[in-house]
């Protein structure tokens, strides 16, 4: 009787420990169970790519990547689907428009030089900007009235136009592959 006891007080030690550990460390749900947002993003042919290849495709594999790690989502997966589709599940975003918006849109380097004689009024564009910056943070954290939001957010998209038109285009963009060549070549493929 006393051995039956002992098993018994251990049994339930056991399952108090076991309780106790699932508690504190809850299972890993997946994106099904946990929510979250599923996208395909289809891979699409331009004037100046006419055919998707391999090496495109992990291009904006990669280029995916870096928007989803802009988002600051943990745990998110982006892989190909096929031969011109990626797949990203991003596990707690449950607005799939949002993300879409970020990783959806078509980003373009483009380098510009500032325009001679521009220097004090950047200066001063600058300082505007990094304040509605500073009040669009401090209106989010404070979940403030969305039209004080949207208000700044359109005076943050003016004062960003102003630092625009400060600089020049100078033609050189980001449409070159910029790849390095073979290691015993001097020359950077274009």
């Amino acid at each position: 009787m006393q051995k039956h006891k002992s098993i018994f007080v251990f049994v339930i030690i056991l399952v108090a420990v076991a309780i106790a550990v699932a508690v504190r460390i809850p299972p890993r749900l997946g994106l099904d169970l946990r929510g979250g947002s599923q996208l395909t993003i289809q891979v699409k042919t331009t004037d100046q790519i006419r055919e998707i290849t391999a090496e495109r495709l992990q291009d904006v594999l990669k280029i995916i990547e870096n928007r989803v790690n802009g988002l600051g989502v943990s745990e998110a997966v982006v892989q190909t689907a096929g031969e011109d589709q990626i797949s990203v599940q991003l596990p707690g975003v449950n607005d799939p428009s949002q993300a879409e918006r970020v990783l959806g849109g078509t980003a373009q380097l483009e380098f510009r030089t500032q325009k001679p004689g521009t220097e004090a009024q950047f200066q001063v564009e600058l300082q505007i900007r990094q304040q509605l910056q500073a009040e669009q943070a401090a209106l989010k954290s404070s979940n403030g009235d969305p039209a004080a939001v949207q208000k700044n957010q359109e005076s943050l998209d003016r004062s960003n136009a102003a630092l625009k038109d400060l600089f020049a285009v100078t033609g050189f963009t980001g449409k070159t592959s910029g790849m390095p060549p073979p290691t015993n070549s001097h020359q950077w493929l274009a």
